[in-house]
């Protein structure tokens, strides 16, 4: 059954006497607050995926800003460095992409592989984005920032939070 198909009927909180099942949380409060969890679940979700959005789209700018404005002796990055250059800007944007995947793995079956690779490879990315920030990682710790939160944000499926709505 759809959860707006369990929706308790207009006047439902206010009867406190009338009979109810507890076959689950959404027939244990008729008054919406499943409904209202469901909203924030679904806020969170999208908001994580707003900030691997957001840390691709840095991460893609960075990569265009070593390959276009001059740095060096009137050189671009990519001029200066040559290929070695590119092959060390476009780690966040790698990065960005696998964490991305990942979490879109997650948020759709939950899967505790999915779950361990996203809280493995973000701390780790982050700590190596400081670490190496003043050589190799320049550049990837608002990146790294920002997929670390929607590692944080991204929330389980439904199914994989327990019983809360009951079998029809």
């Amino acid at each position: 059954a759809r959860l707006r198909d369990r929706a308790a009927p207009a006047g439902a909180c206010r009867e406190a006497s009338a009979p109810r099942r507890a076959a689950s949380n959404v027939d244990r409060d008729p008054c919406g607050r499943m409904i209202e969890f469901m909203r924030i679940v679904r806020l969170r979700g999208r908001l994580a995926a707003g900030l691997c959005v957001l840390a691709v789209v840095y991460s893609a700018a960075l990569l265009i800003a070593v390959a276009v404005i001059p740095a060096v002796d009137g050189q671009t990055l990519l001029q200066h460095g040559g290929a070695w250059t590119l092959a060390i800007f476009v780690q966040p944007l790698l990065v960005s992409g696998l964490i991305w995947r990942v979490l879109q793995r997650r948020c759709q079956t939950g899967g505790r592989r999915a779950t361990r690779a996203a809280w493995t490879v973000a701390p780790v990315y982050l700590v190596y984005s400081v670490v190496g920030g003043f050589s190799i990682a320049a550049g990837a710790l608002p990146a790294a920032l920002l997929l670390l939160v929607a590692v944080a944000l991204t929330p389980r499926p439904p199914a994989m939070r327990g019983p809360t709505i009951a079998a029809a």
